[in-house]
């Protein structure tokens, strides 16, 4: 995974620098790789610095880059460069780098002849919003677009944060409904492999071969409720907290800016122990301190920490032998969480983010609820596949698939021989606090 974050870096670098020599072409993605390192004033110096675009296509990309930092009077700037040139700017930008620039009049003036697009759309939603004129926001959210839902969700959660009174509007009536329904199929979709397993474990149960369970509060019910919150809570986070971040969660195409993933992630991290704590305390203190002595723990920690970066140097070369980019969503957001953790958070808390609340969460998800409730009704060991499978897939790096079901695998192992959740909740806190150190 470090690799992947340093072929990142590696693209980035060189843009900055074929940008620096004159390259103008490589100007917007550059100004993205100063803006990476929080250099707001860098980025400007590189747009200012550099010659202006010769056509609309080239403008559009550095106005688009411009856009990004944060002082509305830098994308004004390049804006004017263009002032009399034969060709014509995308209207939605030059709109956006007005409203930005608090000129509601001349946004929408640029909009007058934007034409139709989705980016045109945004705009026009945008500058609505910012006149808080409601039915011409209303306007511009489609319940019936379905190739567009995503978009028209986040507008809806957008303008029901700041106009909470516009949900009682018939059009965004629909769109709450439709909310609504979307995270209850997200809570409900655990059952697609609970419900077989409860089925399962009844004819062995007829059979008289019921498992004995790894946690005897621990039921399918509470394995429902750990998989339900990790499904759908990081949208209902994100529709409060960073509701613009829903269109780009939803599909999966956009990751959210590095700040806004950051404070999603700390406030799901936040959420879910308090959720969980009820379930957690139905693991038992012995699901805490375990069945056999706080050495013999210890020991088979260091054995399974021993195997895990056994796969991680097995994963490591076949990745090098492989000399094919890694890069995937899942490294992406690790390093945006970690750009914006540290940039609002500072290095502590980012690291108690990484290192500790995201391991307890998801160790009491899947090792404590998932597996625990599984190995009720069916074998450990096809609980134990079960749920590496799942912990594999929900992370979405295909690349290092291998790692991530070796590490659930290895994670239930440790629960199965100790009988406490602890030793898995250490070795998930040890490899993620490596690989923070390693990377920052």
């Amino acid at each position: 995974m470090l690799d992947s974050l340093q072929q990142g870096e590696k693209a980035a670098e060189m843009a900055l620098r074929a940008a620096r020599l004159g390259e103008s072409n490589s100007v917007p993605l550059a100004v993205d790789a100063v803006l990476a390192k929080r250099d707001e004033a860098g980025a400007a110096r590189l747009l200012r610095d550099s010659p202006a675009a010769t056509d609309a296509w080239r403008a559009d990309k550095r106005l688009a880059a411009a856009l990004k930092i944060k002082d509305a009077r830098i994308a004004l700037e390049e804006l004017r460069r263009y002032d009399g040139k034969e060709f014509v700017l995308d209207g939605a930008l030059v709109a956006r780098a007005h409203l930005n620039a608090g000129d509601l009049a001349a946004a929408r003036r640029a909009l007058e002849t934007a034409g139709e697009g989705d980016d045109q759309a945004r705009a026009r939603f945008d500058v609505a919003l910012a006149q808080a004129d409601i039915p011409a926001a209303i306007a511009q959210i489609d319940i019936t677009d379905t190739d567009g839902i995503a978009t028209h969700l986040e507008r809806f959660a957008v303008l029901a944060n700041q106009h909470p009174a516009s949900v009682f509007r018939l059009p965004m009536l629909g769109m709450a409904l439709m909310s609504g329904g979307i995270l209850l199929a997200l809570a409900l979709l655990p059952l697609m492999l609970l419900v077989p397993v409860h089925y399962r474990g009844l004819a062995r149960r007829v059979q008289g071969r019921a498992p004995v369970a790894l946690f005897p509060g621990i039921g399918l019910r509470h394995a429902w409720w750990g998989m339900a919150l990790m499904l759908a809570l990081p949208f209902v986070i994100a529709g409060v907290v960073e509701p613009r971040s829903i269109a780009g969660l939803f599909t999966g195409d956009v990751l959210p800016d590095a700040d806004a993933f950051a404070r999603i992630n700390l406030w799901s991290s936040v959420a879910s122990p308090a959720l969980l704590a009820p379930v957690a305390w139905c693991l038992g203190r012995g699901g805490f301190t375990g069945r056999i002595t706080w050495w013999r723990q210890v020991a088979w920690l260091l054995a399974a920490l021993v195997m895990l970066y056994a796969v991680i140097y097995l994963q490591g070369a076949w990745l090098q032998w492989r000399a094919e980019d890694s890069r995937t969503e899942q490294t992406e957001a690790i390093e945006r969480l970690l750009q914006g953790g540290q940039s609002i958070y500072g290095p502590a808390l980012t690291f108690l983010l990484i290192a500790v609340l995201g391991p307890i969460v998801e160790e009491l998800v899947f090792r404590g609820m998932l597996l625990g409730g599984m190995a009720r009704h069916i074998s450990f060991g096809w609980s134990n596949v079960l749920q590496a499978l799942l912990f594999a897939g929900i992370h979405n790096d295909m690349p290092r698939f291998f790692f991530y079901f070796a590490m659930g695998l290895l994670a239930g192992m440790l629960v199965r021989r100790t009988g406490s959740l602890v030793p898995a909740i250490v070795l998930h806190a040890i490899n993620n606090g490596v690989f923070f150190l390693l990377a920052t």
